[in-house]
């Protein structure tokens, strides 16, 4: 079954590529742009670069990693993502087996891979490479604790959602009776990740908690609670006036994963889904962050940062027909954004 998953993974991507007309037509926009600028020239704090500060490290650190033998950054990050791509999917069909059938697993794989969003796996993105270092975690927190909180931690400086493993974990220990002195060891790790980010804020800014006023101020990253957020992307989706922009088919998107990601949280701890609680707890943290800002951006984005989302969207897929037409829908959407990808505009 596991070179099944693999001709899903492979395949996929592939698709993608040649759909694109090549590798490059798709990975260097928005924010992938960022990603190289600071692996090849790290934080500054002047000029549009100073709002760089935002971008978590552990990702560019690899690009640049890959750059010395590369010697091109596009190219560097279009391998670390593919190849971590590949092994995340690996992972979490293993992760998925220990809780599940062969079959399902497969199946929630096939979801992921084909996900409307999941170009972002193979651009210049670090979605892929935390999805791997979160299926890491989880994979190696029963034997290996140590290195889960390696993994985690190296989350942690990769994409916000990291933080979330910290209590996600921690259930997971006390689940397998795991010593005081492994919680303890988690716990540091995540300090250490903490401690390193904000001392990059520091060295650049002089102020440790730089990245919260960037946010605000650049971002239009500030707190509101969901509800005011869901709604509000709601209203502005709706009263958009020119309904033949394909940006109309983008203020819809945002709503509706947002709403599905709400929908969804009461199904992560319904009892028949057999969902640990580990990942019900990953999932609802998850979901609270990225909808509680009064400026929702990128959620259909985000929700590939949140793996537990295709477990719960594979248990609700039962019937045939709801695989198929979800399957038929979300493929033909992938292609649809990928499309519009490739043009520079914006999608998520």
């Amino acid at each position: 079954m596991l070179k099944k998953v693999l001709v899903i993974l492979i395949f996929s991507r592939l698709a993608l590529f040649i759909y694109a007309g090549g590798i490059l037509d798709f990975s260097n926009h928005w924010d992938g742009q960022h990603y190289i600028y600071l692996s090849e020239n790290g934080y500054a704090n002047q000029g549009d670069e100073a709002n760089f500060i935002v971008f978590l490290p552990f990702y560019p650190i690899l690009i640049k990693i890959f750059n010395l033998i590369i010697n091109n950054s596009l190219i560097s990050s279009i391998l670390v993502s593919n190849i971590a791509f590949i092994l995340a999917g690996i992972f979490f069909y293993k992760l998925l087996r220990l809780d599940y059938s062969e079959k399902f697993s497969s199946f929630t794989v096939l979801l992921m891979a084909i996900f409307p969003t999941s170009y972002f796996f193979s651009s210049s993105y670090p979605e892929s490479l935390f999805f791997l270092l979160f299926c890491l975690s989880f994979f190696t927190s029963d034997k290996k604790p140590i290195l889960s909180g390696l993994f985690s931690s190296l989350a942690n400086l990769t994409r916000p959602f990291g933080i979330f493993l910290l209590p996600s974990l921690g259930i997971e220990f006390l689940k397998k009776r795991k010593r005081a002195t492994k919680i303890l060891t988690l716990v540091l790790f995540f300090t250490l990740s903490i401690s390193i980010y904000m001392l990059i804020n520091y060295s650049v800014y002089k102020d440790p908690f730089a990245f919260q006023k960037i946010l605000r101020d650049h971002w239009q990253k500030s707190f509101a609670f969901p509800w005011q957020s869901i709604y509000q992307s709601w209203r502005v989706a709706i009263l958009s006036k020119n309904w033949g922009d394909y940006r109309i088919f983008v203020g819809f998107a945002e709503a509706i994963a947002s709403t599905i990601a709400w929908i969804f949280v009461p199904l992560a701890f319904y009892k028949k889904f057999k969902i640990r609680l580990s990942y019900a707890i990953y999932y609802l943290l998850g979901v609270i962050l990225f909808t509680s800002t009064g400026f929702v951006l990128s959620a259909p984005r985000y929700i590939l940062s949140l793996p537990p989302f295709f477990i719960i969207l594979a248990q609700v897929l039962k019937s045939k027909i709801s695989k198929a037409v979800w399957i038929t829908a979300s493929t033909a959407l992938l292609f649809y954004l990928t499309s519009i990808c490739i043009k520079g505009q914006w999608a998520f």
